[in-house]
Parts: C-alpha cells; sequence; structure tokens
C-alpha cells in the first residue's frame, strides 16, 4: 500500500502520496493538467488548444477561406459575424467615437487614438529657425517653412483674404474655398 506509484497511467489524477519520493504523484497531477491545457491539436499546423471548440475556431479564422458572412452593402464577405458587424462601421455616417479634447469625432476607435497623439500632444519641441513658432514634428516644421519662409519668396502666393500663403494656385482656390466660402475663388482670373 502507500508505495510509488510511478506506474499508474496519467490519464486521470491519482490520489496524492507526497513525501514518499521524489516523483511524488502531486508532481504527476500538475504533469497531467499541464499537458489538458493543450490537448486539442490542429490537423494542418503546430497549434494546439485547451478545447475543440478552439480548434474549430482557429481552422475558421487560419486555414478555410470559407466567407458565410456577406455584407448587404457592398461585395465583400467575412470569414464571422463578428467581422461583418467590425466592417459596417464604413457605410455608415455615424461617428461614434468624439475626441474629448475637440469636436472632431471618428467612426472608428483606432482613429481617435492617433488624431489626439498627433493633434492634441502637449510637447511642441520643433522650433522653426526663421520665426517664433513651435510645431509637433520635423514634418510639421518643414511645411510651414514652405509655406511661409519659402527660398524664393516668387514661389508663393498671398491670399488676398488673409495671411496665408500658397504655393501652388490650387492650393490657394480649396483654401479660399474652404476658409472664405469662395469669396474669391481664383485671384488671378484664370
Amino acid at each position: 500500500m502507500g508505495g510509488n506509484n510511478h506506474g499508474n497511467s496519467p490519464t486521470a489524477p491519482q490520489p496524492s502520496t507526497a513525501g514518499q519520493c521524489p516523483q511524488s504523484q502531486s508532481a504527476k497531477d500538475e504533469a497531467y493538467w499541464d499537458s489538458r491545457k493543450t490537448a486539442f491539436r490542429c490537423d494542418e499546423c503546430p497549434a494546439a488548444f485547451k478545447s475543440k471548440g478552439q480548434v474549430a475556431q482557429h481552422k475558421l479564422h487560419v486555414h478555410s477561406d470559407k466567407r458565410d458572412f456577406p455584407c448587404d452593402q457592398c461585395e465583400l464577405a467575412f470569414k464571422t459575424q463578428n467581422h461583418l458587424d467590425r466592417h459596417q462601421h464604413v457605410h455608415s455616417d455615424e461617428k461614434k467615437y468624439p475626441c474629448d479634447q475637440c469636436e472632431m469625432a471618428f467612426k472608428r476607435a483606432r482613429d481617435l487614438a492617433p488624431h489626439k497623439r498627433v493633434t492634441h500632444a502637449v510637447a511642441r519641441n520643433f522650433l522653426c529657425d526663421q520665426c517664433p513658432k513651435t510645431f509637433k514634428d520635423a514634418k510639421a516644421v518643414r511645411r510651414h517653412k514652405r509655406s511661409v519662409h519659402p527660398e524664393d519668396p516668387a514661389e508663393v502666393i498671398q491670399c488676398p483674404e488673409c495671411e496665408k500663403t500658397h504655393r501652388t494656385k490650387e492650393t490657394l482656390k480649396v483654401h479660399i474655398k474652404d476658409k472664405h466660402k469662395g469669396k474669391k475663388e481664383d485671384p488671378n482670373g484664370d
């Protein structure tokens, strides 16, 4: 009785005989439950899972081209209802992710985060070397310098309604239309 249990099958937990030998039953119990954590294996790759359902989900997502969930507003189809539901926002004008620092709102949460990072970042460590303006990144400084401090002032077209300058007639037209409600769409009469 009480002898070693080294020959016992690890198919089910056995009563513990801890303290009787270095390979106690509690160590075998632990190994048994560890092996059960990934007892269900995919027959198409090395992945292993805790349940048959997880294997089925894995095979659907990774190994299947089957798309049983079509969008009723476009030609796309999806592998799961969840993927279809996430897609549906592209057909809606609803912007349910508002910025808490301005009036902007977004269709997707993943678009709100970069907006906040770029638009509302506190640090403005990039300085223009020709005026006191500061910017959030080097690209914004370059854009500012091309527009406001061009190397060749003849390349710049100033808006007749404000101090804003542009490098092309096209961008000036867009600016006038957007900012001045189209008062004077073509200052050069073209």
